[in-house]
């Protein structure tokens, strides 16, 4: 191995514990009643009837009937975090949904626990916390938190475990690892990373995968139309999600005149922003909302305009094709911050540059990665006042359209190239594809340039195999009216912050190598990656990921991954489907029970969160099981200190010190800004390679490189292809009929919050919502049990019968572990296939039908 191989909220609604029999066969070591030592009985799984039972009947009965249970303070009593605690204190507490709005609020922490979540009125953002912050202090001590090290007794997936020690189970574990890496190398360990606790303590947690060159499986979710933006203008971080929007939104949204809803439905998902648009709104701003089903936003929205699924790329474009026939583009914008003068060579496809007029380049700023200059070769355009090329460095007024013939090449603007793409997209053309009329089409392309006008879109949006084309379609739609670099203009998205100490994190010098998650059951097929072999895998680290249960076709990851593992260890906090697979269970700590440092999701803030309460029960931090793990395998020197210290070394870097951004320096202030508020790209600047909007992609890069020989011409320029599955006539749509899509619920983000059982009841099991007369062709009744299925699965659900939704579609809330449903999972429906620019989960891409349940075997 070498040097390498280390009581809730006191009032109405409170949580209990059920007695033993009615635990759906959890093992005591979750629920923490019986002999805490030895093997546990009985041994048997969590069956989905005890499930509901559990979660819609009894606890039901508690919450409403008020006041705290004996039971309820008892398992508050045993997670051993009020000894030698008592009294009450409020503290500032910190939301942390991976991707939600980080919102700020008070804790309040009674004899040593978390029981109350308010509102912190002084908060610089994010004042309004929505149920699911609300709901933490429950789900901290809910039945589904891992309490215990547990490890495997029965076959994979029976729900059959025994409790050991930490010492017992890190023994395991690395002598497992040892055995792998000396054989086959660290690559043969597969580890999938999602959200187990806090922020800092969990990414800090890769130094040990980095150390030891593990294999890093990608997520591959949402990141399709952020490609496509980043497509054309640029990402000032590298892998993380951003947008050409203006921040803080809660003040930028009050300068919009108008606001464009693509698929978004605000009021679930992102109850925080919904009243500020709510506010905006009242205040005079326009809400415009391009949905296909009826919403809450789209019930409050000025204007509300149904699209068929998967279609807003081609309404984009023909928007865009509208504009620019009636002369409404921004035309100084175009020529000034975008790669529209630009000339084209006709052979390559790719920009003139002074290079090919024999110009030598000249070397510029040295490349931190490379440690290279730079070589700076200007593009060459046509300027309006001498009549003839010139350097796009030089040129103070260049031609925006024409064609010519420059040092023997023949060339056209990028922007003229643009306007003939965008020609077969005419209302009168698109109409019957997205399903509008071009009337309607042309009213929306007018609202578009009557601004300032920001746009929101919805994950939804980016759920097709087409979703990068959303992401570019709109980057062009903005360019082309000029709505970048302004108040309320833009994208108003989200705004990840990358917060990375490199030197903690590679302090060998040594990655892990990425494979996504869509890519990997080839990989393990054929054994090579980028054309070259690949170490088999053995083991599966799964820390705080949703790998089972959040990724598309679950039978098939479970069949072609997790069945091929030798080995594997889940690291979380609750007790999740990917738990239920693995071998060796741990208990992380909650984000209350660590201090750590966030950077802002929907805001450039530094955000501190005090460690509130002591970990639970025998729960620990992501970074201290690191230490344990570093240590076993004989590389415990790189992990010597404890929390605080390595918290500090993660946050001295340049970026933050720049900023004054210190843990002393958040420990008094809370909240810090990281970025100066104001408009985004003002300055025009923007970071592509030409420094320019490039709505034409000279050289376009799929987001993941996988090796791949990919035909990039049909990339350089925004463009309509239908969805892969979920369209008219294709084969999948003629044998399953339904569209099936997903969507956020107010109670979960992505699967974070399957254990809100107050939240649940607001459901009362899975459900999945219909049009009327779709249910009526099958005999359906609202409330019925049905079965939604294709060739991939199944999934029970409690049919909610809804005139809002679109004709021909279905809608489910995400985020439901396996096991919460009475037979199947609506997880195993959607497709692992990918478009391999976008690399990125096509939830929404699904085709299905639904019959009436006749319960099963049951």
């Amino acid at each position: 191995m070498g040097d390498i191989l280390k009581d809730c909220a006191r009032g109405r609604h409170q949580l209990h514990r059920l007695p033993a029999d009615d635990r759906g066969g959890y093992p005591d070591t979750i629920f923490g009643g019986g002999e805490m030592s030895g093997t546990n009985d009985p041994h048997t799984g969590l069956t989905r009837r005890s499930f509901l039972k559990t979660t819609g009947l009894v606890a039901g009965a508690t919450a409403l009937a008020g006041g705290a249970t004996p039971a309820m303070h008892a398992l508050a009593a045993e997670s051993g975090t009020a000894n030698g605690d008592s009294g009450e204190k409020v503290m500032p507490g910190r939301c942390y949904f991976g991707g939600c709005f980080s919102c700020n609020y008070n804790v309040t922490v009674r004899d040593g626990r978390a029981v109350k979540v308010s509102p912190d009125p002084d908060a610089l953002f994010g004042r309004r916390p929505c149920l699911k912050g609300y709901s933490l202090p429950q789900r901290m001590y809910s039945q589904e938190r891992i309490k215990y090290p547990m490890k495997r007794i029965g076959e994979r997936g029976q729900n059959q475990w025994e409790r050991i020690s930490w010492e017992e189970a890190i023994a395991t574990i690395t002598e497992k690892w040892k055995g792998y890496i000396d054989q086959y190398g660290g690559q043969s360990i597969l580890v999938s990373t999602g959200s187990s606790g806090a922020r800092f303590t969990v990414s800090g947690a890769s130094r040990l995968e980095n150390i030891l060159q593990f294999t890093n499986v990608e997520m591959c979710a949402d990141w399709a139309v952020y490609h496509g933006l980043q497509r054309v203008y640029g990402n000032p971080a590298t892998g993380i999600m951003t947008a050409p929007g203006n921040e803080p939104f809660e003040e930028d949204i009050f300068n919009a005149k108008t606001v464009f809803m693509w698929g978004n439905n605000l009021s679930e998902t992102y109850t925080q922003r919904w009243r500020y648009l709510m506010e905006a709104q009242e205040q005079g701003a326009r809400i415009i909302s391009i949905d296909p089903n009826e919403t809450t936003v789209s019930a409050h929205a000025d204007e509300w305009y149904t699209v068929r699924p998967g279609s807003d790329p081609a309404l984009m474009l023909s928007m865009v094709q509208e504009i620019i026939a009636e002369g409404l583009q921004d035309t100084a914008y175009l020529k000034r911050d975008t790669v529209g003068p630009f000339l084209v060579r006709d052979d390559t496809k790719e920009f003139l540059r002074m290079s090919d007029l024999g110009v030598e380049p000249t070397e510029g700023p040295v490349n931190a990665t490379t440690k290279k200059p730079t070589m700076i070769d200007p593009p060459v355009v046509w300027d309006a006042a001498s009549g003839k090329e010139m350097s796009s460095a030089e040129s103070t007024d260049p031609e925006l359209e024409g064609s010519w013939t420059v040092g023997g090449f023949k060339v056209k603007t990028a922007y003229s190239l643009m306007v003939e793409s965008v020609q077969e997209y005419k209302p009168e053309d698109v109409a019957d594809i997205v399903d509008m009329s071009a009337d309607d089409i042309r009213r929306l392309a007018r609202l578009a340039v009557d601004g300032p006008v920001s746009h929101m879109f919805g994950l939804g949006s980016q759920a097709y195999d087409n979703g990068l084309q959303f992401g570019s379609g709109l980057g062009l739609l903005l360019a082309v009216t000029g709505m970048v670099g302004k108040p309320g203009a833009g994208v108003q998205a989200t705004a990840f912050m990358g917060m990375r100490n490199a030197s903690f994190l590679f302090p060998t010098g040594t990655f892990t190598t990425t494979i996504p998650v869509l890519h990997l059951p080839e990989v393990m097929e054929t054994g090579t990656f980028k054309g070259k072999d690949y170490p088999p895998f053995k083991a599966l680290y799964i820390r705080g990921s949703a790998l089972v249960g959040g990724r598309p076709d679950k039978n098939k990851i479970i069949a072609e991954i997790i069945d091929k593992m030798e080995f594997i260890v889940c690291l979380d906090v609750a007790f999740t489907d990917s738990a239920l697979y693995s071998d060796i269970v741990l208990p992380a700590a909650h984000y209350y029970e660590v201090e750590d440092v966030y950077g802002a999701t929907l805001s450039y803030h530094v955000q501190h969160g005090p460690k509130i309460v002591e970990p639970a029960f025998e729960a620990k931090p992501d970074l201290q099981v690191a230490k344990l793990l570093a240590e076993g395998l004989g590389i415990g020197a790189y992990f010597e200190g404890d929390d605080e210290s390595w918290l500090r070394e993660q946050l001295n870097f340049p970026a933050l010190a720049a900023q004054g951004i210190t843990l002393d320096a958040l420990r008094e202030k809370k909240d810090m800004r990281y970025i100066p508020a104001g408009v985004g790209y003002a300055d025009g600047k923007y970071y592509t390679p030409t420094g320019k909007v490039e709505f034409y992609c000279e050289k376009p890069l799929p987001r993941v490189d996988l090796g791949l020989d990919l035909d990039v011409a049909p990339e350089r320029l925004p463009r309509f292809y239908p969805p892969y599955e979920a369209w008219p006539g294709t084969e999948a749509m003629k044998k399953y009929p339904l569209i099936l899509i997903p969507e956020h619920s107010r109670g979960r983000f992505h699967t974070g919050g399957f254990d809100g059982v107050w939240l649940n009841e607001i459901e009362r099991g899975p459900i999945v919502r219909m049009n009327p007369d779709d249910a009526k062709a099958r005999g359906i009744e609202d409330g019925d049990d049905v079965e939604v299925y294709n060739d991939r699965g199944n999934g029970v659900a409690r049919a909610v019968l809804d005139a809002g939704k679109r004709p021909g579609m279905l809608q489910y809330p995400k985020g439901l572990q396996g096991r919460q449903y009475k037979s199947g999972d609506l997880a195993s429906l959607c497709s692992l296939h990918m478009d391999p620019f976008a690399v990125n989960s096509s939830f929404g891409d699904t085709c299905v039908e639904v019959r009436k349940w006749d319960g099963g075997n049951e």
